[in-house]
């Protein structure tokens, strides 16, 4: 996503930073227009939700070849024994 000078000095002034934004921009919901993209704290609970659940699990490992998922697991599921 590019930045406009004054979307990065609005950004520093609110200390929204480009983490931020990324999120809110995958998680939120577009406007009617389709100008805005809304995070809510509905929108939020749930990524907490989400999020506490992967933290349980050890967080999570995606394979993904140019653009293609191959398979993923949770971190705590891989046994290195059965990998040799």
């Amino acid at each position: 996503m590019k930045f406009t000078h004054h979307a990065i000095k609005r950004m520093k002034e609110r200390k929204i930073n480009e983490d931020i934004v990324n999120i809110a921009n995958n998680f939120g919901k577009p406007d009617v227009k389709g100008e805005k993209v809304i995070l809510g704290i509905k929108d939020i609970n749930k990524i907490i939700g989400i999020l506490e659940a992967l933290k349980k699990r050890g967080g999570v490992t995606i394979i993904d070849v140019r653009g293609t998922l191959i398979t993923t697991y949770f971190n705590d599921s891989f046994n290195r024994k059965l990998a040799n």
